[in-house]
């Protein structure tokens, strides 16, 4: 009877001891956005999927539902580490239940969920947010294609014809032949035309008949004219 119940007494603690290194395990530190540890991305989304609590606080934090956040946690975020120890600013939860900011000291090779764009989001132990707003990746427009265009068949080459054209012929020579003078009055005419003027200026000067200075008639005057005229040209003629 008394092996049996120090076997029994030694089968309570060892479970007791593996119960509490499981606490122990499980246990987050105070302030955590997640209520147990994530070793990924998809972890990550899942959690927020299913735990209410956790969705809460991350909505409550960024503004947006929990299928959103956590399409944005598995899309978007990668698990890495700290490359640089220094002073960073990290959000938390209160004891009321109120998320607040303050400074935390965190070493080179701490587990961080960093963005696409390599800026910090969470830190990886405790899912603390390190900012107030996730970054977007800058949308793409997409630019149709154009349609396919069918290649020309290629043109046949045309020779230039070199056409000879023959030499005009040169422009016969018109010889410019002098017009004759005009003769007004001909030798001939002006033997009897100038005795009949005279005469016909006589018999007009006798025709006034009567008493007083004869006046000369107007036929008689142009008759005169004309006789003048010829007698002008002819002689001109006849210096030529």
């Amino acid at each position: 009877m008394l092996l049996r119940r120090l076997v029994i007494l030694s089968l309570c603690l060892l479970l007791l001891s593996v119960a509490a290194a499981e606490a122990a395990k499980v246990r987050m530190p105070p302030g955590s956005f997640l209520t147990k540890p994530v070793g990924s991305p998809s972890e990550l989304a899942n959690l927020v999927q299913t735990d209410k609590v956790v969705a809460q606080r991350f909505s409550k934090h960024f503004g947006m539902d929990p299928s959103s956040l956590a399409e944005y946690f598995r899309d978007n975020l990668k698990l890495t580490t700290l490359a640089k120890s220094g002073q960073y600013r990290v959000y938390f939860i209160t004891k009321g239940g109120k998320i607040t900011l303050h400074k935390k000291r965190l070493k080179a090779g701490t587990k961080m969920f960093v963005a696409w764009n390599g800026q910090l989001i969470l830190e990886g132990r405790c899912g603390n947010p390190m900012t107030k707003t996730l970054p977007q990746r800058p949308k793409v427009s997409v630019v149709p294609e154009p349609p396919p265009t069918t290649p020309l068949a290629p043109t046949a080459v045309v020779e230039p014809v070199q056409v000879e054209i023959p030499p005009l012929a040169p422009e016969p020579e018109v010889e410019v032949l002098a017009e004759p003078p005009i003769e007004l009055v001909t030798a001939p005419a002006a033997r009897w035309l100038l005795p009949a003027l005279l005469g016909a200026g006589a018999i007009g000067a006798l025709g006034g008949g009567g008493g007083g200075e004869p006046v000369p008639e107007p036929t008689g005057l142009l008759v005169l004219s004309l006789g003048g005229a010829s007698l002008f040209f002819y002689s001109c003629k006849r210096r030529r």
